[in-house]
């Protein structure tokens, strides 16, 4: 008998395991179904306590149950897809319909295209955007406000992803492959030149599928680059040198960009998962790239997104229970150490070096083969807490902000607020990674961020430096 509004399971696959080819879609169908008497008992309490007839409709009591029987009516109801109602736009001052259709289709996704039907031809062609809605659960409806803005000034495409469920089986699975093919495809029948807007979980796919236009923007900057090398400033006039300082200022980070855009689908983990580790540097301890390492985070990343990330103290890492390199004899003579020990493996000023010499040690001590090395220290942390919003830390009793973090910090060094004498000095490097963790957290969740004085913290400690002409 059909449940729900399926007509039937799907049909099994033979070619791959029994537990995934168990009809999931008629569990879900009969657990929904199973709550409509709760559904029905819940909607009458509801309407008992709502009543104004109802004395416990006046307490605190009666409005609780209300409100609960009303989550749970919320919860478990079925919301259909909202209409876009957008019908209209104004066009440099006119009121101008708008229609909205389908200019390419695949089971999984449509591309709608919003067609302003002018009256008036355009003085010049206005930007074409593409935005590409997130797909976890989402309607691209929920993104009408934004494509509302942009349809005055701009020929406006969307991406409106299908309800998995209703996808026959026979059309396969939709994996982060099928969704790069998706985008290509979608960016051939627009015939390029077209700006995107990927939000949220789009953004990494994104990125991969448009290497060959982000490898094109990376030639036309060097193209600029070398033409700049050509111009001798003597001979113009103020204004052109005005100019040009201005572009020596912007270009280093057009290229910045361009480069970290090309980096991104690989860093961010399309094609596998990565884990990076994440060195809180102390620069009040300093040494040689920017700070004693006084904690290590683990960063997982899988498909554009943090998976997890684990912080740990950086003396938990020694293993003493696997051989360890000797440190070398300038090493020894100043720090009077005899191994290579993971908090001192920043030795060499050539990050790269001391990055790579990291991934070593942590590999041999807790068996984890990092794909890279992030560093953050207490300017950066300072940002960073600055931009998440105040943040509680374990065993630190005031809230943590941006103002004074610094200060906490500090007062965490000098006081041994943890315990006194042996505990103390084994403990007493712990907090800045304790604080980053925390801030990383928050930053996860996605809860109390400043977005602003978050992309200026990235900005600002990811600065590039001026390149060779």
């Amino acid at each position: 008998m059909p449940i729900g509004e399926f007509g039937g399971a799907p049909p099994l696959v033979a070619e791959v395991s029994p537990a995934l080819t168990t009809p999931m879609y008629w569990m879900y169908e009969m657990g929904h179904a199973s709550l409509n008497p709760a559904r029905a008992v819940t909607d009458a309490t509801k309407i008992l306590f709502q009543n104004p007839l109802n004395p416990w409709s006046h307490t605190e009591f009666g409005k609780s149950i209300a409100a609960a029987c009303e989550l749970l009516e919320r919860k478990t109801r079925r919301y259909g897809k909202p209409e876009w109602g957008l019908d209209t736009t104004e066009v440099n001052g006119v009121r101008t319909p708008v229609e909205v259709r389908s200019i390419w289709e695949k089971p999984c996704c449509r591309l709608l295209y919003f067609d302003r039907k002018l009256t008036r031809p355009l003085r010049s062609p206005q930007p074409r955007v593409l935005i590409v809605a997130p797909m976890s659960g989402h309607y691209a409806t929920l993104l009408k406000g934004t494509v509302e803005a942009f349809l005055p000034a701009h020929e406006v495409y969307i991406t409106d992803w299908s309800d998995a469920r209703q996808v026959p089986m026979p059309e396969g699975r939709f994996a982060l492959d099928d969704y790069l093919d998706y985008v290509i495809e979608m960016l051939t029948v627009l015939g390029g030149n077209v700006h995107f807007l990927a939000v949220c979980q789009p953004s990494v796919p994104v990125l991969a599928a448009a290497q060959p236009e982000l490898e094109g923007a990376q030639q036309e900057l060097a193209a600029v680059r070398a033409a700049r090398a050509r111009i001798e400033t003597e001979s113009l006039s103020p204004q052109v040198v005005g100019l040009l300082e201005r572009l020596d200022r912007i270009l280093p980070w057009f290229e910045t960009g361009v480069d970290g855009a090309l980096l991104a689908p690989d860093l961010l983990g399309v094609d596998g998962p990565r884990t990076y580790l994440v060195l809180a540097q102390n620069n009040q301890e300093l040494r040689a790239t920017g700070g004693f390492i006084s904690g290590v985070g683990e960063l997982h990343i899988e498909g554009g997104r943090i998976a997890s990330l684990q912080f740990d103290d950086s003396y938990a890492v020694d293993n003493f229970g696997v051989p360890h390199e000797v440190a070398p004899a300038d090493f020894q003579a100043t720090l009077g150490g005899q191994l290579w020990l993971f908090r001192d493996t920043n030795w060499d000023p050539d990050f790269p070096t001391s990055a790579r010499r990291a991934l070593e040690v942590y590999a041999n001590d807790r068996g984890v083969q990092a794909d890279g090395v992030v560093t953050l220290d207490l300017t950066a942390l300072q940002g960073l807490v600055d931009a998440t919003g105040p943040i509680q830390v374990e065993g630190i009793e005031e809230i943590v902000t941006g103002a004074n973090v610094l200060q906490v910090i500090q007062a965490a060094w000098g006081e041994p607020a943890g315990g006194s004498g042996q505990e103390w000095w084994l403990h007493r490097k712990d907090f800045m990674g304790e604080i980053a963790s925390a801030a990383m957290n928050r930053l996860m969740a996605g809860e109390g961020l400043e977005p602003v004085r978050l992309a200026r913290t990235c900005l600002l400690y990811t600065s590039p430096s001026p390149r060779d002409s």
